[in-house]
């Protein structure tokens, strides 16, 4: 989901989980004057989890264990599933170095990693991120992306929240762009971010990759029937294959 600036990313997200038409609703949240927010929500069985895009205002616990705990001892696991299950998401998300630090210690990029693990450690069938690579240096961007795909890989479903129209335009599967509290566009990512009227209404640029290759199309570089491409490297495929093929 792409959102202009200054919209309200995660009580748009918040919305929409209660508006599943058909389905039964549990929430559950820290009050918002503690500025710590977990939500929870169960939907005709599916678990599904939300973090927040400040891992200030959802970490909470002593120290990072006992913070990737706290969620799957309140769903009912026994101590030894429990003890398991944070096992395998400390290992898998490379947070073995800082297990036992206290969170406040941690720096932004590990704050991160260990917001996810607590949602991840739960085992949902969906997640909700707001946001999850905000204020991150490349490094650790890279990271929390890799971890994202993992989770499709998985096969959990992933709603994120974000402003970066060249990372949704690469990694999505379906695009729902917001103005003004309201669904504008909803479709696939070549369909959206190739509609200049809805991408001017929300003061979004196309992504570069596309702005590139339409370029090179009008200079006849290449050729407009070439699919579009979806990052850097298809694109650099394109003017390797024309290259070679003029040379010849």
């Amino acid at each position: 989901m792409v959102f202009p600036w200054r919209f309200q990313e995660a009580r748009k997200l918040h919305l929409w989980v209660q508006m599943v038409p058909g389905n039964q609703l549990f929430s559950s949240a820290v009050p918002e004057s503690t500025n710590q927010v977990r939500e929870l929500f169960i939907i005709t069985g599916n678990l599904i989890l939300m973090t927040v895009k400040g891992p200030d205002n959802q970490l909470f616990s002593a120290s990072v264990y006992q913070e990737i705990s706290f969620g799957v001892l309140n769903l009912g696991y026994s101590e030894e599933d429990a003890k398991k299950a944070v096992e395998d998401v400390i290992a898998e998300l490379e947070i073995t170095p800082f297990r036992h630090k206290p969170t406040h210690a941690l720096s932004g990029g590990q704050k991160k990693q260990v917001s996810i693990a607590d949602i991840l450690v739960m085992k949902p069938d969906i997640i909700i991120l707001d946001e999850p690579a905000a204020a991150l240096d490349p490094k650790h961007t890279t990271m929390v992306n890799q971890i994202v795909n993992r989770m499709t890989k998985a096969g959990i479903t992933v709603f994120m929240a974000t402003h970066d129209v060249n990372y949704a335009y690469e990694w999505a599967d379906q695009v729902i762009l917001f103005h003004q509290g309201k669904v504008l566009m909803q479709g696939a990512p070549e369909e959206v971010f190739s509609n200049p009227r809805v991408l001017e209404k929300t003061n979004l640029e196309p992504p570069a990759v596309l702005e590139l290759f339409h370029s090179l199309c009008q200079k006849q570089i290449l050729k407009t029937t070439l699919p579009l491409p979806k990052n850097l490297k298809t694109l650099e495929k394109y003017i390797s294959d024309t290259n070679i093929n003029t040379t010849q």
